[in-house]
C-alpha cells in the first residue's frame, strides 16, 4: 500500500516518478515538461530485456525480461536504464520533492 517516489531530472527540471505497490500504477511528473514525463511513463510501461549481473557473481550476467509494473524491484531495475533511453536522470540520492522547498 505504499507509493514509492524517486526524484528525476530532465535538463535541470526536477520531478518525480512514482510506483504504487497496491495498484501497480506508474506515474511521472516534471513541471512544465508533460511530454517528457509521458515519455518516462511510456518507457516504464512496457517490458524490457536486459543483461543484469547474477547475484552470486557480479562479473557474470544473465539476460532477463523485466516489466516495471510487476514489482518494486523490477521498477527500480528499469529505472537504471531510464537515462540511456529517455534522457531523464534518476537522482538516487535526492529525496523526492526536495526541490519544492528550495
Amino acid at each position: 500500500m505504499a507509493k514509492n517516489n524517486f526524484t528525476i531530472n530532465y535538463n535541470g527540471h526536477y520531478g518525480v516518478v512514482c510506483y504504487d505497490d497496491e495498484t501497480k500504477e506508474i506515474t511521472a511528473e516534471i513541471p512544465e515538461n508533460d511530454a517528457v514525463a509521458q515519455k518516462v511513463v511510456d518507457f516504464l510501461s512496457v517490458p524490457h530485456t536486459m543483461d543484469i549481473p547474477k547475484k552470486e557473481i557480479l562479473r557474470e550476467f544473465q539476460t532477463v525480461t523485466i516489466n516495471a509494473k510487476d514489482s518494486l524491484g523490477d521498477f527500480k531495475q528499469s529505472l537504471t536504464r531510464l537515462w540511456v533511453n529517455t534522457g531523464v536522470l534518476v537522482e538516487w540520492s535526492m529525496p523526492p520533492f526536495a526541490m519544492d522547498s528550495l
